[in-house]
């Protein structure tokens, strides 16, 4: 029998745990900065930043953006005021962007390799797959040859 919900959410965020494992070099203190520049500590970025990070946490403008915006968008936009620190931070999106991607892909072979349809090559089906752009979209606007 199935252990209770709270249990169920006990056990997966337990498991979460083991993202450190995979990320050993992603330590807290930049992912705090990525999170909350405002409640970071100075000496978690390079000697060279601080001055930069001590502006933009006593910037009021910018405590407002980022509750306005996401952490993407809020850090993209700070890259123009504060470069140097928004370079930090940007540098610790992308190993989780590039990981869910490459397990979404993996988790979509299965989908895409059935008994009926087995081939070797999977590259395009893959793509196609993965792909945002909404093929429904694409086939609607399609101009249908006319006969003769």
């Amino acid at each position: 029998m199935p252990g209770s919900l709270q249990e169920n959410i006990i056990a997966h965020l337990t498991a979460l745990e083991e993202l450190k494992h995979y990320f050993p070099e992603a330590c807290d203190k930049e992912l705090n900065l990525v999170r909350n520049p405002f409640k970071c500590s100075v000496n978690s970025i390079p000697d060279e930043h601080k001055d930069e990070l001590i502006d933009l946490q006593n910037d009021s403008t910018t405590q407002d953006l980022l509750g306005n915006k996401t952490v993407e968008k809020f850090w993209i936009h700070m890259i123009s005021l504060y470069p140097n620190v928004a370079k930090v931070a940007l540098h610790s999106l992308p190993p989780f962007v590039s990981t869910y991607l490459c397990e979404s892909g993996f988790s979509t072979m299965p989908l895409l390799k059935t008994k009926h349809r087995n081939h070797l090559e999977l590259e395009d089906d893959v793509r196609c797959a993965l792909s945002e752009t909404c093929m429904d979209k694409l086939i609607n606007n399609k101009q249908y040859q006319t006969s003769h």
